[in-house]
């Protein structure tokens, strides 16, 4: 079989050279695409990660302002009902959080954090690795809420009882 002759000259392969030149530039457009959609993905995974820790944060300010003790973990705080699901760490496979000990404490959970290492796209509290954005209660205002403010009067039961202000 003869090959195709176009103006006087051979054009055999060249229909071929045009396809691989063509594919050539589909695959680079996919991996572009790619890389792209990882970065959604990863920035995805922070907002997620924001969003859980901030709700195990105001679990456990919620069950010590009503327990005035710290829970023993976050299962414990499903459990009561002070979350609505066990959440996860969504950095990392396993899904397990860096718990935040109170005092030196093993036994009870002031907060937590992602135990990945991994850095971030966003900046929190200043900090741009994972592992250091920390999910702590804040009990210290509620603490001063319960004291009595100075200066406020005592209340006539204060003052039959001899109390000082």
């Amino acid at each position: 079989m003869e090959p195709i002759i176009a103006n006087g000259k051979r054009a055999a392969g060249f229909t071929l050279l045009s396809i691989m030149f063509m594919v050539l530039l589909l695959h680079l457009s996919m991996l572009i695409a790619l890389q792209g959609w990882d970065v959604r993905i990863t920035r995805d995974k922070e907002a997620e990660l924001l969003w859980r820790g901030k709700q195990i944060k105001r679990a456990i300010e919620r069950f010590y302002k009503e327990r005035k003790s710290y829970p023993q973990s976050l299962e414990q705080l499903f459990n009561l009902k002070y979350l609505r699901k066990e959440y996860t760490d969504p950095m990392v496979a396993d899904g397990t959080w860096q718990y935040i000990h109170p005092f030196g404490s093993k036994s009870y959970i002031l907060g937590v954090k992602s135990r990945s290492k991994g850095e971030s796209f966003y900046l929190y509290e200043n900090k741009d690795k994972y592992n250091e954005w920390e999910f702590k209660a804040d009990v210290s205002q509620q603490n001063r809420r319960d004291q009595r403010p100075p200066g406020r009067p005592q209340t006539p039961e204060e003052i039959s009882a001899g109390k000082p202000k």
